[in-house]
């Protein structure tokens, strides 16, 4: 009869696919005299093609060859307010008291401004003009861009800001107020009014422009107690056209609104970003659970007709030598582009504040670290 011993000593005969067994330490993962491939615990593989049977799990996780930014975009991130332009060419977040950070997601570089002398924003992001042509000169400069800001001013509005053209380092900043829409619900109540109440500039606050039908959508959120989509239909106005406005203010109703708390039963809504064809809102669930919620643009826009994506408060980093490290997140990812038929999204690492491209629910294999005390390593055969 064959020792235990010898089967390992022989590397591991007569064993199983995600059996564990006790080696000297032989490096991350070695092939045996049958070979029978073992992964060290600690270690892991996102080869789940070549590794088919091997135990696995889900994780968040960015990829060595995904984006991450050379610089960090940020001081002291409150936690919301990242946003990118259509096109992938900058990328918008808040900072420390008024300030707005631009990163230039092509060279990765950063640079910030404040917006407006006494507006303190609740949110931000780009706007991409609808018209190919006709553009007035300073979106014509833009590449067809101009700049919103969510925030306190003469009730809860949206401010227009042109950018600076061109391709310098001040390309994609604010030059200068426009103009501003003062939102309303469809009935004409101010969102600053009962039972609304949406002004501290602490509360979640995201829109996104969908410039093929033209289509304005605006969150607020107030922590456990409300939260509310508006939808403002843009279709005879030349805001997000062919200009960011008139230079003045003006008063616009939305077309519907939905009470996404009410629908949810979520315990936070946080944050919100959107695609040419998805709105995804960041929330936790009445578990206490974080989520991506995933709502189509061609259907009501109600809670239900969404689905849940998956994410977390963290993930992992695939380095460059095909080892990994904890990747923990300051804010709430948003997205970023679709690969194939996979979706991804950008988020803020802490605590360098950088900005990295994720993937979630990413299978990898590998088991937990063992105690580096002990006098054997633990492998999981996986193949």
């Amino acid at each position: 009869m064959t020792a235990l011993t010898d089967l390992i000593s022989a590397g591991g005969g007569g064993s199983e696919i995600n059996e564990i067994k006790f080696f000297t330490d032989r490096g991350s993962s070695f092939t045996d005299s049958n070979g029978q491939v073992w992964l060290k615990a600690g270690a892991k593989t996102v080869d789940v093609t070549t590794y088919p049977d091997a135990d696995s799990g889900l994780t968040t996780l960015s990829f060595s060859s995904d984006y991450q930014a050379a610089e960090s975009s940020s001081t002291s991130m409150n936690g919301k307010g990242l946003s990118l332009s259509s096109d992938n060419v900058w990328a918008l977040n808040l900072d420390s008291g008024t300030q707005i950070r631009v990163t230039d997601l092509a060279t990765g570089t950063v640079s910030h401004f404040t917006p407006y002398n006494g507006f303190n924003p609740a949110g931000v992001g780009y706007v991409k003009a609808a018209a190919s042509s006709g553009l007035t000169t300073p979106l014509s400069n833009a590449n067809g861009y101009f700049m919103g800001v969510l925030g306190g001013f003469n009730g809860t509005s949206l401010l227009s800001f042109h950018l600076i053209g061109g391709s310098g380092t001040d390309a994609g900043k604010s030059n200068g107020l426009q103009a501003w829409l003062v939102l309303r619900d469809p009935s004409g109540t101010g969102l600053n009014a009962s039972p609304y109440n949406y002004t501290a500039t602490t509360q979640p606050a995201a829109f996104h422009w969908n410039p093929a039908t033209r289509y304005l959508y605006v969150m607020f959120a107030s922590s456990t107690t409300r939260c509310h989509l508006f939808i403002y239909n843009m279709s005879g106005n030349d805001w997000g056209n062919i200009n960011a406005g008139n230079g003045t203010s003006t008063q616009l109703n939305a077309s519907s609104f939905i009470d996404w708390q009410t629908q949810s039963g979520a315990n936070s809504i946080y944050h919100m970003s959107g695609s040419s064809t998805h709105l995804y809102v960041h929330y936790r669930n009445a578990s206490y659970t974080r989520n991506i919620r995933k709502i189509p643009l061609s259907g009501n826009l109600s809670w239900a007709s969404g689905t849940d994506v998956g994410t977390s408060n963290s993930g992992l980093l695939q380095n460059a030598d095909g080892t990994f490290s904890t990747l923990n997140f300051r804010d709430y990812p948003v997205y970023y582009r679709t690969a194939g038929s996979t979706e991804k999204f950008l988020v803020h690492d802490n605590p360098n504040n950088k900005l990295h491209e994720i993937t979630l629910d990413v299978p990898i294999i590998g088991q937990a670290a063992w105690d580096y005390r002990r006098a054997q390593t633990p492998y999981q055969r996986i193949k």
